[in-house]
């Protein structure tokens, strides 16, 4: 199974590398410690910055009820379940990673170097 799943890291590396290109590096992405949740000082910056400026700002979920809740106040929200091929592209646009939890949002590896983390 892990060599399944580096197996399938790398053949997504090499199919979105040449997207990093032509994609504007202009998202940001939130979470907090577990997709499950929607808590902690991440989720009111995400708020904050949904509602107050015109940045491009991501909730990362894979909660059905979390993703309900997000779609009735229209604030936008990325899920690996939902809509595969949204979460890679925005995953690849993403010039900011925010982050509760110990270790910072990079599913695949396919966040850059140059992004910053939060």
């Amino acid at each position: 199974m892990l060599y399944l799943k580096k197996i399938f890291s790398l053949l997504l590396f090499l199919i979105t590398y040449p997207l990093k290109i032509f994609l504007k590096k202009d998202a940001i992405i939130i979470q907090t410690f577990n997709p499950q949740v929607y808590c902690e000082n991440t989720k009111y910056l995400f708020e904050y910055l949904s509602y107050n400026t015109d940045l491009e700002v991501f909730w990362v979920t894979e909660n059905p009820k979390i993703t309900n809740y997000l779609k009735k106040r229209k604030l936008n929200f990325i899920s690996k379940k939902i809509n595969f091929f949204k979460f890679i592209i925005i995953t690849l646009k993403a010039k900011v990673v925010v982050d509760s939890g110990t270790k910072f949002f990079d599913p695949f590896g396919l966040i850059d170097k140059n992004v910053i983390k939060i």
